[in-house]
C-alpha cells in the first residue's frame, strides 16, 4: 500500500500535518474513506487560498501544511522514518470522520493530546467544534439546539497519533472520529452509513485548526490565548464537586491484576489489601486524589496556556499562567476533605522519585509498539499481556500505553501509575501497574536506576525522533485494539 504526501509550502520550515490512513483490505466506508475524503477536500481548500484561508489565495502560510495518505500505523512510521526532516509542530489525525450519528450510534468524538505534550491543539479543537452551527433552536429561538453530538475524551493512541505521542517524536496531536460504531469493522460499513453533513463538519474542524496553528502570529496571540484560558478553566472547574460523583478513578475498584469481585466481598477484600500495603496512607490517599486530579490538570492548562507563545511567537502569556495557577488554588480550597491548599512548586506531588527510590527509564527505541513488547517478553509475560487485553482490550491497551508514556526516567513506580490513572481518567490497579512495568524491565525494554534523572530522548537509527524500521514499522503497528 502506498504512502501519500502532499505539503502546502510555508515561509519557515516548520510543518504541521494532516494524517488519514488508508486501510483496511476491503472497503470501508467510515474506517477510513471518509477521512481520506476529509483530507482531500481540505487540501483543496487551503491550496486554494496557499494555505491561509485568512489571506485570500497566493499567500503562503507561515508554516507549512503536509497531508499523509497510508496505511495505518506502519504509515505514519514510514513517514516518520524515511520522509519527515523534523517533528511536526502539532497535528491532527482523522480516522472514521463521516458516521451518520443515528445509525451509528456514536458522537463525534475529539481525542484530546496525552497530557505528557500538553498543546494548544487539544483547546483549539474543541473551541473549533463549538463554534459548529446547529440546525435547530429552542421554541423562541433564543438558543441554539444541538442536532448532532459530541465529546471530548482523554488520550487512548488506537490510531495513528500514538506514534506522534510517544516521548521520543513529542508531537502534540489530536484526533477527530467516531466512537462508538455499531458498524465498525464489519461488512456492513457502507456508503450509507456516511453522514455528508457530518464528514463536513469534521472536515471543517480538522481544516480550520490546521489553518490556525499554520498561520498564527504575535498578531493573535491575545484571541488564541483567550481560547486556551477558556479550556483551561473549564478542565480545572471540572475538579469541583457536582452532582455526580468524582471521576471513576476515584472509586474503589475491585479489580486486582483485571480480574473482578463482587459486591461486599470486592470492596471489603479490596481495602484490606490497600491497608497491608499502604497502612494508614490507604484512607488519606483517597481523600487526597481530587486534590491531585487539580494539581495534574494545572500543569496541563498551564502548559497549553504557555504554548500559545511559541505557536504565535510572542511572550506575553506569564499573566495568564498565573491566572490559571490562582484559579487551581481557588477551586483547591474548594475541594472536601481535610488536605494541603497549596503546593510546593517544585515537587508536584506524586512527581518525583526520592532517593534510593527504583525508577524506571525507557530503554526501547522509537514509539512504544505493544505488538513488539509482547514479542520481546516472556511466555509468561506474553501471556499476561494477551489476557488483559482478552478481558478489556479498550482499556487494557490505553493503560499499558499511558504506563509506557509515564516512564520518563523521573517517576518512581508508584508515581508512574498514579500519572496514567490520572491521564486516562481509568483506575490502575497496583497489580496490573507492577506486572506491567516488570515486563518491561524483564524484556530490556526498560532498566531501573535507584535514583531519579531526567531521561534524555535522542535519535535512534535513521529518521526523526529514533523512529526505526523495527520499533515503530517493523512488526506491522503498535499493537492497538482490533476496533481502531
Amino acid at each position: 500500500m502506498p504512502l501519500v504526501t502532499g505539503l502546502i509550502p510555508g515561509e519557515e520550515a516548520t510543518e504541521t500535518l494532516l494524517y488519514a490512513h488508508l486501510c483496511h483490505p476491503r472497503p470501508s466506508a467510515n474506517d477510513n474513506a471518509t477521512g481520506v475524503a476529509a483530507l482531500l477536500g481540505i487540501a483543496r481548500v487551503l491550496a486554494s487560498a496557499g494555505g491561509d484561508a485568512r489571506s485570500g489565495a497566493g499567500a503562503r502560510p507561515r508554516r507549512g501544511v503536509r497531508f499523509v495518505w497510508g496505511p495505518e500505523f506502519t504509515g505514519m512510521a514510514a513517514y516518520l522514518h524515511d520522509v519527515a526532516e523534523s517533528v511536526p509542530m502539532a497535528a491532527v489525525n482523522v480516522d472514521m470522520a463521516g458516521e451518520d450519528q443515528r445509525l451509528c450510534g456514536g458522537p463525534l468524538i475529539v481525542e484530546r493530546a496525552p497530557d505528557h505534550l500538553p498543546g494548544f491543539v487539544s483547546a483549539l479543537a474543541e473551541h473549533v467544534v463549538t463554534l459548529l452551527p446547529q440546525a435547530a433552536r429552542s421554541y423562541t429561538g433564543a438558543v441554539a439546539c444541538d442536532t448532532w453530538a459530541w465529546r471530548a475524551t482523554p488520550f487512548v493512541g488506537a490510531s495513528d497519533h500514538s506514534l506522534l505521542a510517544d516521548r521520543s517524536i513529542g508531537c502534540p496531536a489530536v484526533t477527530l472520529g467516531h466512537w462508538p460504531d455499531r458498524f465498525n469493522h464489519s461488512s456492513a460499513d457502507t456508503l450509507d452509513k456516511v453522514d455528508p453533513e457530518e464528514l463536513r463538519r469534521i472536515a471543517t474542524v480538522a481544516g480550520a485548526t490546521i489553518a490556525v496553528l499554520s498561520t498564527a502570529t504575535p498578531a493573535d496571540h491575545p484571541e488564541l490565548e483567550a481560547i486556551a484560558i477558556h479550556w483551561a478553566a473549564a478542565r480545572l472547574l471540572e475538579c469541583l464537586p457536582s452532582g455526580r460523583a468524582v471521576p471513576d478513578i476515584y472509586e474503589m475498584s475491585g479489580r486486582e491484576d483485571g480480574h473482578d469481585a463482587s459486591g461486599t466481598e470486592r470492596t471489603a477484600g479490596r481495602e484490606a489489601r490497600l491497608g497491608e500495603k499502604n497502612g494508614a496512607r490507604a484512607g488519606s490517599a483517597l481523600n487526597a486524589r481530587p486534590l491531585e486530579l487539580l494539581w495534574h490538570r494545572t500543569d496541563v492548562a498551564v502548559a497549553a496556556v504557555g504554548w500559545i507563545d511559541e505557536l504565535c511567537g510572542d511572550r506575553g502569556g506569564s499573566a495568564s499562567r498565573r491566572w490559571v495557577e490562582d484559579l487551581a488554588a481557588h477551586v483547591a480550597t474548594l475541594l472536601p476533605g481535610d488536605h494541603p491548599r497549596h503546593r510546593s512548586p517544585s515537587s508536584p506531588p506524586g512527581e518525583r522519585a526520592g532517593g534510593g527510590i527504583c525508577v524506571p527509564r525507557r530503554t526501547w527505541a522509537g514509539p512504544f509498539n505493544l505488538r513488539g513488547l509482547v514479542e520481546a517478553a516472556s511466555p509468561g509475560g506474553r501471556e499476561w499481556i494477551g489476557g488483559r487485553l482478552a478481558e478489556e482490550r479498550a482499556r487494557g491497551y490505553a493503560l499499558m500505553l499511558a504506563l509506557a508514556h509515564a516512564v520518563d526516567g523521573v517517576r518512581d513506580r508508584e508515581a508512574v501509575a498514579r500519572y496514567a490513572g490520572l491521564a486516562t481518567g481509568l483506575p490502575v490497579e497496583d497489580g496490573f501497574a507492577g506486572r506491567f512495568l516488570d515486563i518491561l524491565v524483564e524484556s530490556g525494554w526498560a532498566a531501573e536506576t535507584a535514583t531519579a534523572g531526567e531521561e534524555k530522548a535522542g535519535a535512534a537509527g535513521r529518521g526523526v525522533g529514533g523512529v526505526t524500521a523495527g520499533s515503530a514499522a517493523g512488526d506491522g503497528g503498535t499493537g492497538a485494539p482490533a476496533d481502531a
